[in-house]
């Protein structure tokens, strides 16, 4: 192990249910790298001093969480396609030559966890709930993984159409309402953290759909609840959660750490 901890941590507002410490704690302790992961909860006025002088003292990097992703991404002194696409970052990342790249890994640790679960996206008709920077991250992955269709449902409709324009691709549509039933539904909107569950027609949901919430908690949130009354198999966000972190450990450390056995031990609930 290193002598220097590098030093790293997660910045949001609030952030009294953030499990990011213990899985980065996990991580550097089996892949034997020295960190400090500590919590900063800032607020949006205090976001960007905050940030600057954070890598300026020399830190090496920043998970980003709500409400700071699109501000995260408008600071960075170069970003990655998948932050640009998604119009918000949720990583960064203090390079060699003392400038800040964004990253999003949403995508990745969404479609990482997909494939534990053995859900294959390609040809799939998919409906995104939010228009937001989680939105952008998962649309984005998918629309990579080859999937047939994406449909974006948000209570702002111009919101959502702001996201389709920015997606530029013809699979992703605003929600009409006449698609039927989808094959995934993913909950990308902040209504779980406030104990509560976005607004869906029953129809979108059919036997085998899987209904996605990227919000983690330690019971089924009110999307999961709900969905899984009219019929869908249900999921939170832990093991996106986990894959992230992963992701976003290599990016900070050039190796990638065992997610499998992170979820085995850090488990929310007694099902996981």
């Amino acid at each position: 192990m290193n002598d220097v901890p590098a030093r790293c941590g997660v910045i949001g507002f609030p952030l009294a249910h953030t499990r990011s410490p213990e899985l980065h704690r996990a991580f550097a302790e089996r892949c034997r790298v020295a960190q400090v992961y500590d919590v900063f909860a800032v607020t949006a006025d205090e976001f960007e001093n905050f940030v600057r002088a954070f890598f300026a003292d020399g830190g090496l990097g920043l998970n980003v969480t709500l409400p700071h992703k699109s501000r995260a991404l408008e600071l960075a002194d170069s970003a990655s396609g998948s932050a640009v696409r998604a119009g918000a970052a949720n990583v960064l990342t203090r390079r060699a030559d003392g400038t800040v790249h964004a990253d999003n890994v949403d995508g990745v640790g969404f479609l990482n966890d997909l494939a534990r679960l053995q859900f294959d996206p390609p040809g799939m008709n998919i409906c995104v709930l939010g228009a937001g920077g989680a939105a952008g991250g998962v649309i984005a992955a998918l629309l990579e993984a080859d999937v047939k269709a994406i449909a974006v449902l948000n209570r702002h409709a111009e919101r959502a159409r702001s996201l389709v324009v920015r997606m530029d691709d013809e699979r992703v549509a605003e929600f009409s309402g006449t698609e039927g039933a989808f094959d995934l539904l993913v909950n990308a909107t902040s209504a779980s953290l406030a104990g509560e569950c976005p607004d869906f027609p029953d129809n979108v949901i059919k036997p085998g759909t899987l209904a996605y919430d990227l919000v983690y908690a330690e019971q089924p949130t009110a999307f999961m609840r709900r969905a899984e009354r009219v019929g869908a198999h249900t999921c939170d966000g832990w093991g996106m959660l986990v894959e992230q972190a992963a992701e976003t450990f290599r990016l900070w450390h050039g190796m990638r750490p065992d997610t499998g056995y992170v979820r085995r031990h850090f488990a929310l609930r007694k099902d996981k």
